[in-house]
Protein backbone atom coordinates (compact mmCIF):
# COMPACT_ATOMS: atom_id res chain seq x y z
CA UNK A 1 0.00 0.00 0.00
CA UNK A 2 1.26 3.59 -0.59
CA UNK A 3 0.80 4.77 3.06
CA UNK A 4 4.02 3.31 4.68
CA UNK A 5 6.36 2.70 6.07
CA UNK A 6 3.57 3.26 8.90
CA UNK A 7 1.58 1.80 12.06
CA UNK A 8 -1.59 0.80 11.19
CA UNK A 9 -4.33 0.51 13.85
CA UNK A 10 -7.50 -2.00 12.99
CA UNK A 11 -10.51 -3.16 13.62
CA UNK A 12 -13.13 -6.27 12.73
CA UNK A 13 -16.71 -7.13 14.69
CA UNK A 14 -19.10 -9.41 14.12
CA UNK A 15 -21.99 -7.64 12.53
CA UNK A 16 -24.29 -8.31 16.09
CA UNK A 17 -21.76 -5.89 17.94
CA UNK A 18 -22.29 -2.80 15.67
CA UNK A 19 -23.22 -0.13 17.51
CA UNK A 20 -21.96 -0.64 21.23
CA UNK A 21 -19.06 1.34 21.39
CA UNK A 22 -16.74 -2.03 21.34
CA UNK A 23 -15.05 -0.46 18.22
CA UNK A 24 -14.40 2.76 19.85
CA UNK A 25 -13.20 1.34 23.20
CA UNK A 26 -11.32 -1.12 21.78
CA UNK A 27 -9.74 1.45 19.25
CA UNK A 28 -8.88 3.95 22.17
CA UNK A 29 -7.43 1.18 23.84
CA UNK A 30 -5.05 -0.37 20.85
CA UNK A 31 -4.04 3.99 20.38
CA UNK A 32 -3.12 4.03 24.37
CA UNK A 33 -1.16 0.75 24.44
CA UNK A 34 0.88 1.41 20.98
CA UNK A 35 1.74 5.19 22.17
CA UNK A 36 2.67 3.73 25.47
CA UNK A 37 4.84 0.96 24.22
CA UNK A 38 6.02 1.81 20.61
CA UNK A 39 8.62 4.15 19.69
CA UNK A 40 5.81 6.31 17.08
CA UNK A 41 5.24 9.47 16.40
CA UNK A 42 2.12 8.29 14.88
CA UNK A 43 -0.57 5.98 14.20
CA UNK A 44 -2.41 5.28 10.48
CA UNK A 45 -6.05 4.16 9.77
CA UNK A 46 -7.92 3.31 6.64
CA UNK A 47 -10.88 2.31 5.26
CA UNK A 48 -13.06 2.38 2.52
CA UNK A 49 -14.57 6.20 1.40
CA UNK A 50 -17.91 4.37 1.93
CA UNK A 51 -17.35 3.06 5.17
CA UNK A 52 -19.03 5.80 7.70
CA UNK A 53 -19.12 3.99 11.03
CA UNK A 54 -15.26 2.98 10.72
CA UNK A 55 -14.70 6.79 9.85
CA UNK A 56 -16.79 7.80 13.00
CA UNK A 57 -14.25 5.61 15.42
CA UNK A 58 -11.24 7.25 13.77
CA UNK A 59 -12.76 10.29 14.77
CA UNK A 60 -13.88 9.49 18.50
CA UNK A 61 -10.08 8.47 19.42
CA UNK A 62 -9.28 11.79 17.63
CA UNK A 63 -7.73 11.08 14.85
CA UNK A 64 -8.01 13.51 11.88
CA UNK A 65 -8.63 12.83 8.02
CA UNK A 66 -5.40 13.06 5.90
CA UNK A 67 -6.52 13.43 2.55
CA UNK A 68 -2.79 13.47 0.80
CA UNK A 69 -2.74 10.11 1.99
CA UNK A 70 -6.22 8.90 0.67
CA UNK A 71 -5.26 6.11 -2.15
CA UNK A 72 -7.73 3.38 -4.41
CA UNK A 73 -6.84 -0.33 -3.23
CA UNK A 74 -4.69 -1.80 -5.23
CA UNK A 75 -5.95 -5.00 -4.86
CA UNK A 76 -10.00 -4.20 -6.43
CA UNK A 77 -10.85 -3.33 -9.36
CA UNK A 78 -11.31 0.05 -10.68
CA UNK A 79 -14.74 -0.26 -10.65
CA UNK A 80 -15.39 -1.83 -7.33
CA UNK A 81 -17.30 0.04 -4.97
CA UNK A 82 -14.71 -0.40 -1.90
CA UNK A 83 -11.52 0.74 -3.85
CA UNK A 84 -11.31 4.67 -2.57
CA UNK A 85 -9.76 4.43 0.96
CA UNK A 86 -9.42 7.06 3.09
CA UNK A 87 -6.77 7.67 5.47
CA UNK A 88 -6.50 8.92 9.17
CA UNK A 89 -4.12 9.68 11.62
CA UNK A 90 -3.26 10.75 14.89
CA UNK A 91 0.39 11.74 16.67
CA UNK A 92 1.75 11.19 20.22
Amino acid sequence: LPLGPAVEMGWRLAPETWGTGLATEGAAAARDWGFANLDIDELIAFTARSNLASQAVMRKIGMRPDPARDFDHPKLAEDHPLRPHVVYAIGR
